[in-house]
């Protein structure tokens, strides 16, 4: 599931979209998508899956979800097939094709990105109250 990510930063307007710019005043603003997939066993570390579900659906951005177990297997070989890469432990999430990892790398990833902060809580809302 592809979601479209706004980041502000106080000095200018910058809209890109198809490499072009418009300026203004106040406020830098980037457009992205990403594309974010979570991986999940049905019944194994559900609150860290929830965990996962409750930090996307803050920040707004959408995500498809794979669930692993009753009806579909869930054998190491199938996974690291679905995925595209061995993974040792779900849930997991991937990024646009990046391998991020289960919550906290979910988080540590998210920071690095400038879309939440160190409390978990996303930019773009602190700047909007």
């Amino acid at each position: 599931m592809k979601s479209l990510v706004l980041l502000a930063n106080e000095q200018e307007i910058l809209l890109k979209r198809e490499n072009k710019s418009v300026r203004g005043i106040n406020a830098y603003i980037e457009y992205r998508v990403m594309d974010i997939q979570v991986y999940i066993h049905d019944n194994k570390n559900m609150e860290s899956s929830g965990k996962i579900f409750d930090l996307l659906k803050k920040c707004e951005l959408d995500f498809a979800v794979e669930v692993f177990g009753y009806f579909r297997s869930d054998s190491k070989e199938y996974i690291a097939n679905v995925v595209g890469e061995k993974v040792k432990k779900l849930p997991h999430v991937v990024i646009d094709g990046e391998r991020v990892g289960g919550y906290y790398d979910l988080v540590e990833y998210l920071m690095n990105k400038d879309i939440i902060n160190y409390a978990g809580e996303p930019k773009w809302k602190m700047k909007n109250n």
